[in-house]
């Protein structure tokens, strides 16, 4: 299962849990990058759409990576802070920006990012006087972007702006908000607001401050419940029965970056801070139901596996750590050297570590199948005859305490492996000589072998009479020590 990881500075990973390791890297390192989006490309280019992706940055810049052949496609500039890229239908994509523009550009080739062609028509003069002609011409021209304007010119004089916009799941309306800038639907074909939040109020009847940076639609609700992390809170929105939030609950001391919701479990979502606070609530009770620990600094970037209960959390502490939605417990820690802004999960499932093994094996042998065979035809096969000797032999052992000698027989065991390829009469007869040769060399060596054991049985005698006599020395000493005692003692 593959995980890719963008980096704040331009450099993007391909991480595969089961080996361990990255198995793709592209993009180049940019200490003027900042990156804020990344999402993939179109579905429709079939099962390797996962390869293709889409990485927004600060300084306005779009660029389109084959991760798989670690290639730059194409890149845009848009002038302005990125900060949504969605693919939609019919081969176009929407970019928004951080001033409330939305360009949607169209595409001959989805692949290459080739721009669709339109046919212009020009018209030229040519001739002087009443030779004067009007010449129309044709010409093919890249098309224009569509461009539209989520903010009108006073609200720009307010200073608001466009931090976080999502494409609902039928792509047919948009839910957008940011600094002071409540949340807003609107409908793409009509290009006009159809819903937003109202403002609330606190106790003193002051505004609560806004500042929208994350949004998502929840699953199985006909598009109409919203989820959005707000300053310091997470709220869940109704757009069909109110302008209030159905669920408002304060998420942390700080500013909430980033949220994901599980398809698995529909009742949980999962909200991130600026210091590394990521927490799991019930959206029906808004019950904190605990929390994923080990992160340290600003939680950028969420994601959870499309069919399994994984989270993936990524961050400026460089580590990417993967978690059990339900049990909360830290399965992964990967370091990957540079600050981490975002994390997408692929769709495939993890396979077996066993079977995993198996195939990688069976590749390699038919990988190498081909050479053997050739190595084969190359070498004719030669027939070997190949002796081993092997003689076991245990030393004697001595015990000083009891002054005896204990004799261990030696055993000796000869194995011949006579390879007999050919039925030949000369090589028979050569058979027989060497198996005779051998016989021999065995009855002298077991005649030698016999020999030193004969010895080593008459020794043990001479020993025991060399240490009774070295006793009755000692013996004979000891009386005329204590006899000189004695008498010095009498004197």
């Amino acid at each position: 299962m593959n995980i890719t990881v963008g980096c704040l500075s331009g450099l993007n990973k391909v991480y595969n849990i089961h080996r361990g390791a990255p198995v793709s890297m592209f993009g180049s390192l940019d200490v003027n990058l900042d990156l804020q989006v990344m999402s993939y490309g179109w579905k429709n280019l079939g099962d390797d759409y996962e390869d293709y992706l889409f990485f927004g940055y600060t300084n306005g810049l779009v660029k389109y990576y084959n991760s798989k052949e670690k290639s730059l496609i194409r890149e845009f500039n848009f002038g302005s802070n990125i900060r949504s890229i969605e693919p939609l239908g019919e081969n176009r994509l929407l970019v928004t920006c951080i001033d409330g523009s939305i360009h949607i550009k169209e595409f001959e080739d989805i692949h290459t990012l080739e721009p669709k062609m339109t046919i212009n028509k020009v018209i030229t003069t040519v001739g002087q006087g009443k030779k004067m002609k009007q010449v129309i011409t044709q010409v093919k021209e890249p098309k224009d972007d569509e461009v539209y304007h989520l903010l009108n010119d006073n609200e720009l004089e307010r200073e608001l702006s466009v931090n976080a916009l999502t494409l609902s799941p039928d792509q047919t309306v948009v839910a957008f908000g940011g600094k002071t800038l409540n949340l807003t639907v609107r409908d793409m074909e009509k290009q006009t607001n159809t819903w937003s939040a109202k403002f609330q109020h606190d106790f003193l009847n002051l505004q609560e401050p806004v500042n929208v940076s994350a949004i998502k639609f929840l699953h199985n609700t006909n598009q109409q419940h919203i989820l959005i992390g707000s300053d310091k809170k997470l709220k869940i929105y109704d757009t069909k029965a109110k302008r209030h939030p159905i669920m408002d609950l304060s998420f942390s001391k700080y500013q909430v970056k980033a949220v994901a919701v599980s398809q698995k479990n529909e009742n949980i979502i999962i909200g991130s801070d600026v210091v590394g606070n990521v927490s799991a609530h019930d959206k029906r009770t808004g019950r904190q139901l605990g929390t994923y620990k080990g992160n340290t600094g600003s939680v950028r970037g969420l994601d959870i596996h499309p069919t399994l209960p994984l989270l993936a959390t990524v961050g400026f502490d460089r580590f990417l750590r993967i978690f059990d939605v339900g049990s909360r417990k830290c399965l992964h820690k990967i370091f990957l050297k540079q600050k981490l802004s975002n994390v997408l999960f692929s769709r495939e499932e993890p396979v077996d570590k066993d079977e995993q093994d198996d195939n990688e094996i069976w590749q390699t042998m038919e990988n190498n199948k081909n050479s053997v065979d050739q190595d084969d035809d190359q070498y004719e096969y030669q027939p070997e005859i190949t002796v081993k000797e092997e003689i076991n032999s245990d030393d004697d052992e001595q015990d000083s305490s009891d002054n005896d000698i204990n004799d261990d027989n030696e055993n000796e065991d000869f194995e011949f492996n006579l390879k007999d390829e050919d039925d030949s009469d000369a090589d028979s007869e050569d058979k027989k000589e060497l198996k005779t040769k051998l016989k021999s060399k065995d009855n002298k060596k077991r005649v030698l072998v016999q020999q030193q054991v004969s010895k080593q049985k008459e020794q043990p005698p001479q020993k025991k009479k060399q240490t009774e006599t070295n006793n009755n020395t000692n013996n004979s000493k000891k009386k005329m020590l204590l006899n000189f005692k004695s008498q010095l003692k009498k004197k």
